[in-house]
């Protein structure tokens, strides 16, 4: 279904875009968030799954990420994934030790 629906506004974008490009910037943006809004409590359901563990790991790399931190030049991408790895590391070693017996078998 979101398939077709998708065509269809492939279709009609030559109509759409500057019917859409009436509103004003704001109002655009504020649309666009609220659309996001879905895919962000879907990634926040599975990253602070307590079935799948990791969830200190998630929540550290999900700070860093926000906070947009710099350290040596180097930016928060490569922060977040250090830390957060390393916080899973140290505090959810039983969550690794079970990931790598499992991926062994």
């Amino acid at each position: 279904m979101n398939t077709i629906m998708y065509a269809g506004v492939g279709f009609f974008a030559s109509v759409l875009v500057p019917i859409i490009a009436i509103f004003p910037t704001t109002f655009i943006v504020i649309i666009a968030r609220l659309a996001m809004i879905s895919v962000i409590l879907d990634a926040f359901q599975e990253a602070f799954d307590t079935k799948k563990g990791f969830q200190i790991g998630a929540f550290f790399t999900f700070i860093i990420a926000v906070s947009g931190i710099s350290i040596f030049g180097v930016g928060a991408l490569f922060w977040e994934l250090l830390v957060g790895v390393l916080d899973s590391a140290v505090l959810e070693s039983r969550e690794f030790k079970d990931m790598n017996y499992e991926g062994a078998a």
